[in-house]
Parts: C-alpha cells; structure tokens; sequence
C-alpha cells in the first residue's frame, strides 16, 4: 500500500477520521470533545494535535471558518 498510494495503512485510516470528523465539525454544532471520541481519538488533545498536522487549522478555527 505505501508502494502504491505513499502513505501508509495508518495514515490513510487516521486521514479518513480525520476527514469524518471534519465534516461533523463543519455540519453540526456537537461539541468537539464528542466529535473526537466518536472517531476513535483517546481525549481532545490527540485529536487536536493530528487535525492540526493534516489541516493547519485547530477544530476550533475550523469549525469557524465552516459556519455557514
């Protein structure tokens, strides 16, 4: 699989959580702490931490800039 797509089966199942949950952030008004548990993050932080490294932005500011 790293061969083929360059990432490793980690990576992609950890992008495909964090692309769920960023699509939960944008779409409802669930609290974050929630969000992140329901997509296999241990607490908020770890789930901060990972959805800054791959979107740049915090949930927070994410959910921010989603309003609409």
């Amino acid at each position: 699989m790293k061969k083929t797509l360059g990432i490793s089966p980690y990576e992609l199942g950890l992008r495909h959580r964090i692309q769920s949950a960023a699509e939960a952030i944008a779409k409802t008004s669930t609290p974050i702490i929630e969000i992140a548990i329901e997509h296999g993050f241990c607490d908020q932080s770890a789930f901060t931490q990972q959805f800054k490294k791959r979107t740049g932005l915090t949930p927070r500011q994410f959910r921010i800039g989603n309003r609409g």
